[in-house]
C-alpha cells in the first residue's frame, strides 16, 4: 500500500519521537491522517517491550485509524479506541482496588439513571416527603441528575464545598448526589460519566498502578485533542503528569 504524501511540516510530526507535541491546525488539514501515519512510523521503529495508546473521540474514527494502518486483530502493540473504552477496560482490569469484583453495568439511559435517583428519594423518609411537595417532579428530578452529572464532569465528590456555605438546595443536591452513587454501586453499576470519574480516581489514589500504564504505554496520542472537556483533560494530565504545551507542531490549512 503507497504511503500518503504528508507535507515536510506533517512529516516532522510523523518522525518526531520523544517529549511532548501539540498539532494545532484547522479542519480537512489532515490531522487525523498525520496521527495515523506517527503510529505507524512509531510502531515501524519500535525497539522496546512497551505499547502505544491511540485515543479518539469516536468508534468510527478508531476504526477508521486501524484500517489505514492494516493492523492484525492479534496486534496488541497498539491501542486505539475512545477514551471511555480505554477506560472501561481500565476499570475491568483494575476495579477490583475500589471495590469492583466483576465488570460493572453502565447505566448510560437516561431512564435508568432516573430510576436510581426515585430510588435515592425513595430510600429516605425525608426525601420522600421533599419530592411529594414538589408540584414539577419531573423537571425536579431532571434538574438534580444535571446537576450530579455537571459535579461529576467537574471531577468532584458529592460534597466537595463542604469547607463553604452551601445553601439549602446545595446540601440537598449533595446528599442526592451521594445516595444516588451509593445506589449505583450497590448494584454494581456505573453512569456514564462515572466512567472517567472511577478511571481519573484510579490513576491518582494508587500511584502504583499508574505508574504501570505510563510504563505499558510509552506514546498517548490524541485526535482531537482541542475537544477535551475538563474530566477528559484531568485524566490524561492524571495518567502522563504533563501540563497540555501551549504549541509545538503546526500545519497550516
Amino acid at each position: 500500500m503507497n504511503q500518503p504524501k504528508l507535507s515536510p511540516e506533517q512529516q516532522r510530526v510523523v518522525h518526531h519521537r520523544d517529549g511532548p507535541l501539540l498539532l494545532v491546525a484547522s479542519a480537512g488539514t489532515g490531522k487525523t491522517l498525520v496521527l495515523t501515519e506517527r503510529i505507524r512510523y512509531l510502531l515501524e521503529h519500535k525497539t522496546g517491550h512497551y505499547h502505544i495508546l491511540a485515543l479518539t473521540f469516536t468508534n468510527k474514527a478508531a476504526d477508521e485509524m486501524r484500517e489505514r494502518l492494516k493492523l492484525d486483530e492479534d496486534n496488541n502493540s497498539v491501542y486505539i479506541g475512545t477514551l471511555h473504552k480505554f477506560c472501561m477496560q481500565t476499570i475491568c482490569d483494575r476495579g477490583s482496588i475500589i471495590g469492583f469484583d466483576k465488570e460493572p453495568q453502565i447505566f448510560e439511559k437516561i431512564e435508568d439513571r432516573l430510576d436510581i435517583l426515585r430510588q435515592a428519594f425513595e430510600s429516605d423518609p425525608r426525601l420522600q416527603q421533599i419530592f411529594k411537595e414538589n408540584c414539577h417532579r419531573n423537571n425536579f428530578l431532571n434538574e438534580v441528575l444535571d446537576a450530579i452529572s455537571h459535579q461529576k464532569k467537574k471531577l468532584r465528590t458529592p460534597h466537595y464545598d463542604t469547607a463553604l456555605e452551601m445553601s439549602e438546595k446545595s446540601k440537598l443536591f449533595a446528599y442526592l448526589y451521594e445516595r444516588y452513587n451509593e445506589l449505583l454501586i450497590n448494584q454494581n453499576a456505573l453512569d456514564f460519566d462515572d466512567i472517567l470519574v472511577i478511571t481519573y480516581r484510579i490513576f491518582n489514589d494508587f500511584p502504583k498502578i499508574t505508574a504501570f500504564y505510563r510504563r505499558l504505554y510509552h506514546y498517548i496520542c490524541i485526535d482531537e485533542a482541542q475537544d477535551l472537556n475538563y474530566a477528559q483533560y484531568h485524566l490524561i494530565k492524571s495518567l502522563v503528569r504533563l501540563v497540555w504545551p501551549n504549541s509545538l507542531g503546526k500545519t497550516k490549512p
